[in-house]
This record gives structure tokens, sequence and C-alpha cells, in this order.
């Protein structure tokens, strides 16, 4: 590569200007790019050294890898006679990280908050005011968004895609599978009033046992909602009428 010579003029023109501004400053990776990309077009444009040669020195002198940094080198090279920009870097520039200032009323509330106290203004007291207003502001519309948007839309996603495929399944003889849910209570003779007014001197009476039990049985269906017709109580125990299976189950629901 024979680099033009504007270009070195260029470089060190960037490097020796004190209006210029460095990514991190002037003892950054961005001012270390720009001083081996000086240091590249030297030795190529003035001292007529090979690039590959130019580049390893040039990558050695700025901390970088001989090979590595050589090949990186020459890229920017390229990059900075077409373009003439120096690289950046991509660190917080990735698709899934998201910062504050990139919403627009976070970042027009900020610079009105900047400017009412231009004279007076710190870091310590721009971060009690992102941290104490900003952020719990911000956090609030985005759980309002996942409440209002993003979880009704996916609920009616699962529904509609794994739910109701699963529940209107055809069989063979083509019926219908329906999901039928059982709701269920246990109720006591003694499930009264823990408390209540009696005389002075005078106690309640109640039973030492827990009494005897009623167990409700309900059936709520995915398509009607509940069976009222379906609906049954039964005295549970081992005395009366047993207890509640499947079978009885089978039995409510037909």
């Amino acid at each position: 590569m024979t680099p033009e010579p504007q270009g070195l003029i260029n470089i060190e023109k960037i490097i020796a200007s004190k209006k210029a501004c460095f990514t991190a400053g002037h003892e950054g990776l961005q001012a270390y790019c720009a001083h081996a990309i000086r240091s590249y077009l030297f030795m190529v444009g003035k001292n007529g050294q090979k690039g590959m040669e130019a580049s390893e020195r040039a990558a050695e002198v700025q901390g970088f890898s001989a090979k590595w940094g050589a090949r990186l080198i020459r890229q920017w090279v390229r990059r900075w006679l077409s373009l003439c920009t120096l690289p950046e870097s991509k660190q917080g520039k990735h698709v899934k990280s998201f910062s504050l200032l990139e919403d627009p009323t976070i970042r027009a509330e900020l610079c009105s908050f900047l400017r009412s106290n231009k004279w007076a203004m710190n870091p310590a007291k721009l971060a009690k005011f992102s941290e104490k207003k900003m952020i719990p502001t911000a956090a609030e519309q985005y759980l309002r968004h996942i409440v209002e948007e993003e979880m009704p839309h996916g609920l009616k996603k699962y529904l509609k895609l794994e739910l109701f495929p699963q529940i209107q399944h055809r069989i063979k003889k083509g019926r219908w599978l329906i999901l039928v849910l059982q709701d269920e209570i246990t109720a006591q003779a003694n499930d009264g009033m823990k408390k209540s007014w009696v005389m002075d001197g005078e106690q309640p009476l109640k039973k030492k046992d827990a009494g005897h039990g009623i167990h409700q049985l309900d059936v709520i269906c995915v398509t009607v909602g509940w069976m009222e017709e379906a609906s049954e109580s039964m005295e549970y125990g081992k005395n009366y009428e047993g207890y509640w299976d499947g079978e009885h189950f089978v039995k409510q629901v037909t």
C-alpha cells in the first residue's frame, strides 16, 4: 500500500489539535489507534518501508500484538485514507443494550434539568436526580408497557398457538377434546364463628371435634364456564356417602 501524503498530514493535524476529541480522551484506545495510523503512514510514506513490516512495528510501538494488531492497523489505514474516520469502540453498542438517554422524553428532561441548574450542577446532583426521579419514572413506564401490552399479547399468542390446539385436538371419531376443570370445597359443621358475644360468666357450647363434613363439587368447562346442572354435594365419611373418586367425577360430568 502506498498511502497518499495528504493522509499523513491529516492524521498529524488531528493528533496535534487541541480541539480534537478522542473517545475516552488522549489516553484512550482511539487515540492509540490514531498514533498507530500516523506511525504506519510515516514509515511507509517517508521511510519507504513495506506495509507488512511497518504495520508490525507500529503495532508493537502502541502496545498491540505484532500479528493481529498489524492486521487491524492496515484496516484502520485503509479506512482513514478512504473515509478519513478513526475506528470507534463498539462497547455498549450491542443490539440488546439500552441506555436511558435513548428515550427522547428522558433525554429532554435531563437537558432541561441541566439548563436550569447549570451554575450549581455537579455529577453527584445529576446522579441523585437520575436515581430519585428518572429511573423510577422509566421503570414505571416499562412496567406499564409489560403489563398492558406484552403480557396480554403473549398470553393471547400462547392460548392461540399452544393451549387451544391441544384442547381442540380431534380424535378418530370426530369428537372434540374439551378441557374440564373440577372445583371443590369441603366444609365442616364446626366451621362457624370463632368469637361471639355471650353473657358474663357464660361460655359458648362447641363440639370438641371438627364435626360432620360436606363436600361440594362443581365443574368448570373452558367452553361454557360453570356447569350448574353438574354441581353436586355429598356428606363425606366412612359411615356416610363415602369419598369422592374418579368414578364419581365421570358420572358427574356425563
